[in-house]
């Protein structure tokens, strides 16, 4: 088929939805189909090892039409005119998207599209603009991200129980020789011989930097590390907290992050019971999330240490891939990781478990095939 992936997303950007849009632009060719991504080009200088498609770490098997966002309140509405214009260009068997004005605008030009969601609507336009999109004829399916958030759509649209709701959590990918190259040799300050425990993610208030910063405070045995954020919440944290076994590297590219993983012994997922959407606070993600960072972790063949909460719980088991524990539960942190450091054996198999689950259920190939 050829598959219009219609994304609200920056490209390239520093955020995950973008890493998302990739893989599953990728993973899409994979299976065969002629994809073209349609997305908004970024305002911000982002540091490219070479293209965009390396920055992400996946080949280059599909185009990228750039449109613009103009302003910020009615940005989308325009967005999607652009997106109409193009669309009647094209001869087009599907359109995938994750943005309702991608919806709309394959509505409008009465194409056949699949609507992906991460959360539930913002706000009461979001939720009757989705109304209208699941009650159309050229609706195909809704892709949901956890089994919560397919229960709390079909209590809002009750004309979606009768219609086809696919749960396709996150994914990734098993490292390869590009994720893994030479080319990007990591300066690594952890001590020798001294167990190195990894975070991998944007530091937004609840996102556990607090937990983090606490246990590097009370296990100065062990090396602390913490992947991401941008400048301005790197100094944010650095400046409050500096410990000696405590290190902040700041916004690595996704293709260079596997590395990061693989130095340390141990990952932690340490979201808590309210989990904002960008640095200020705002929002909550907590109850619907399919951290991507989970999937990665899993891929990596590390120890994964996790909060216990309903839309995690929903892929690692504990005891089998994964150590769940309670998420503002320093006590609950410190056993976890005390148990994992004198345990190599139950590291290895919480890890292979994991893995193994990533290559039967979760890599992107799979969540294409999935959802189309």
């Amino acid at each position: 088929m050829k598959v219009v992936y219609i994304s609200s997303s920056i490209i390239p950007s520093t955020l995950a939805n973008s890493i998302q849009v990739m893989k599953m632009c990728e993973a899409f060719t994979k299976l065969g189909h002629k994809v073209v991504l349609i997305a908004r080009r970024a305002k911000e200088k982002i540091n490219l090892t070479n293209n965009i498609y390396e920055y992400y770490g996946i080949k280059n098997t599909f185009p990228i039409l750039f449109l613009p966002w103009p302003i910020p309140k009615l940005g989308g509405f325009i967005y999607s005119l652009f997106c109409i214009q193009n669309l009647f260009k094209s001869d087009i068997d599907i359109i995938y998207t994750r943005s309702i004005y991608g919806a709309l605008s394959a509505l409008i030009c009465k194409l056949p599209y699949i609507y992906e969601a991460h959360c539930p609507p913002h706000n009461q336009i979001h939720y009757l603009l989705q109304k209208v999109l699941f009650k159309s004829i050229f609706f195909k399916h809704l892709v949901v991200i956890s089994n919560v958030l397919k229960q709390e759509y079909e209590r809002l649209y009750p004309c979606l129980r009768y219609k086809r709701i696919i749960v396709a959590h996150d994914g990734a990918d098993p490292p390869n020789e590009q994720d893994e190259s030479p080319k990007f040799l990591i300066k690594w300050p952890g001590r020798p011989g001294v167990l190195q425990v990894g975070y991998i993610g944007n530091l937004y208030p609840g996102k556990g930097v607090e937990v983090i910063v606490k246990l590097a405070s009370l296990l100065p045995d062990m090396d602390f590390h913490i992947i991401g954020g941008t400048e301005k919440d790197v100094y944010y944290w650095k400046k409050r907290f500096n410990y000696p076994n405590l290190f902040f590297h700041g916004f690595i590219p996704p293709s260079q992050t596997q590395q990061y993983r693989a130095a340390c012994d141990i990952l932690l997922l340490p979201a808590q019971y309210k989990v904002a959407t960008d640095s200020k606070g705002k929002g909550d993600i907590s109850r619907w999330m399919s951290p991507l960072k989970l999937f990665e972790y899993m891929a990596s063949r590390r120890a994964i240490i996790a909060s216990n909460l309903p839309t995690i719980s929903e892929v690692l088991q504990n005891e089998y891939n994964a150590l769940l524990v309670k998420p503002d539960s320093i006590d609950e942190w410190i056993q976890a990781l005390q148990r994992l450091s004198k345990d190599k054996l139950l590291r290895e198999k919480l890890a292979n478990n994991a893995f193994i689950d990533l290559i039967n259920k979760y890599t992107w190939y799979n969540r294409a095939r999935n959802v189309l």
